[in-house]
């Protein structure tokens, strides 16, 4: 038999998992030759094997492994006793825990002897326990008092309610064993087998580790490189965000979730492992990543770079002193450039005109240059989106150019709309609006759009990316609106 088969699943498991995350990252930057020779094939495999070696040795995953089957060898007799295998000869053998009879008992169809559900029949149940256990005749091996407990204690009252329904006592008694021995047994059985599946946890939380770390770097390296390019970028910028570079954290382990493909996955720790897609209809937050600065301003992702600016050919400037040189072009500013911080900054390629350079510096600094009331950390994740439906955004662009007056409205279930009337139609909740808005609401506020920084600032964030880099202007400065 196999030396250790639990361990030995449990490490191939954890192989394939640190194979499976290499070959899709390796995937998803330089796809598989379908259309290549064998010798193609063969070389895009070797690399992939070459990368899993890399990962094993730099992070020491090798060592953790064989220190894993180390320590669960270590284990197995336990485990073989748990689940009823096998010993191996070669070990000592510990004293096995009774789990109850092997066949079937005259007992096993007696509800009787299966924990009642929870509540009222439980209770009604322990009562019956209290009457029948008293006329027990001695010799009788279906007692369902676990040994070292007697009928009138507490002890036995809070097992007896802790059980899971439906479980069959007798063979929860055995679980304790006859014996003061024996019971020290089970329980040095039972401590063991908690070790064996913290290490199982620890050795799935290395791997874990391990790849998200190294793809999620690799990740926002490539991101970067992308924004960089920013006309490139935004000639092949898709509209829906699934298919966009994003990033956003887990709201269950707290870690940083980045991708590009709709494929992507987080396998969440508090979720025991399952793969989820990283959408907007799986995790909440998604931010796009359009420029250099939404990485490498950004305090959260900035750390997980494991390159600098100067690798990228990007240098800092300054976001107030650059719009304090070029004030002119900022005809409808209300707020003064002193509210700025000094510190925030943009980061700027020399062949970057003044143009794009505006564009990020007003993008960097929006939150202190807008006056707009609203406030968007209080707003539906779907209306943050909404600018990026073509549907929904060009309409307003269009009376943007027609100089119609528009309009800010909040609804008290936290929806945020633009539109050409106060009352634009929108999915309530509760009873402040009817389905589609077929229904009369009373906004929170609302107030008129003058000018381009009274927008909210997801939206002056599209307005912005899709008339001065997209290149969609057709003659309008949306600065100047």
């Amino acid at each position: 038999m196999p030396h250790n088969r639990r361990s030995t699943s449990r490490i191939n498991q954890a192989k394939a998992e640190l194979l499976k995350r290499v070959t899709a990252h390796r995937q998803s930057t330089n796809p598989f030759p379908v259309q290549g020779d064998k010798e193609a094939v063969v070389a895009w495999l070797d690399a992939v094997r070459a990368e899993v070696d890399g990962y094993t040795t730099k992070h020491g995953f090798a060592d953790v492994l064989q220190c894993a089957i180390t320590n669960l060898c270590q284990r197995e007799k336990v485990v073989a006793v748990l689940r009823l295998a096998k010993l191996d000869d070669s070990m000592p053998v510990p004293m096995p825990v009774p789990r109850g009879p092997l066949k079937p008992s005259r007992h096993q169809d007696n509800p009787y002897y299966h924990a009642a559900p929870a509540g009222e029949r439980r209770a009604a149940h322990y009562q019956q326990i209290l009457v029948r256990e008293r006329e027990h005749v001695p010799g009788d091996t279906s007692t369902i008092i676990p040994f070292g407990m007697t009928l009138d204690t507490t002890e036995f009252r809070n097992h007896f309610f802790g059980l899971p329904d439906g479980t069959y006592l007798i063979a929860s008694a055995n679980a304790y064993s006859k014996t003061p021995e024996a019971q020290t047994r089970a329980a040095e059985n039972m401590a063991a087998f908690v070790t064996h599946n913290i290490l199982q946890r620890q050795l799935r939380d290395k791997v874990r580790d391990v790849m998200e770390n190294e793809a999620r770097s690799g990740l926002l390296a490539s991101a970067l490189k992308d924004v960089v390019d920013y006309e490139t970028y935004a000639s092949k910028t898709p509209v829906p965000i699934a298919k966009a570079w994003r990033w956003t954290t887990c709201g269950k382990c707290n870690g940083v979730l980045v991708a590009l493909v709709k494929n992507h996955k987080h396998r969440c720790m508090q979720n025991d492992c399952k793969a989820q897609d990283i959408t907007a209809a799986h995790v909440s937050g998604l931010e796009r990543l359009l420029y250099p600065h939404d990485i490498l301003g950004n305090a959260t992702l900035v750390p997980l770079l494991q390159l600098t600016p100067a690798e990228f050919g990007l240098t800092p400037l300054s976001v107030r002193d650059f719009l304090q040189e070029h004030i002119q072009l900022l005809p409808a500013l209300h707020r003064p450039l002193e509210d700025i911080p000094t510190e925030l900054a943009i980061f700027i390629c020399p062949s970057y005109n003044i143009n794009i350079m505006l564009t990020m510096c007003i993008n960097a600094g929006y939150s202190y240059l807008t006056t707009c009331q609203a406030d968007p950390n209080r707003t539906h994740e779907i209306d943050r989106n909404r600018p990026w439906e073509p549907k929904k955004f060009q309409p307003i662009w269009d009376e943007i150019r027609h100089g119609t007056k528009l309009f800010v409205s909040k609804c008290r279930c936290e929806f945020l709309g633009i539109g050409t009337t106060k009352l634009p139609r929108h999915m309530g909740a509760g009873p402040y609006a009817g389905p589609y808005g077929q229904a009369a609401w009373e906004p929170v506020y609302t107030y008129t759009i003058t000018s381009f920084f009274k927008f909210p600032r997801f939206w002056a964030r599209r307005l912005l990316y899709y008339g001065r880099v997209e290149g969609q202007a057709g003659g309008l400065d949306i600065l100047a609106w």
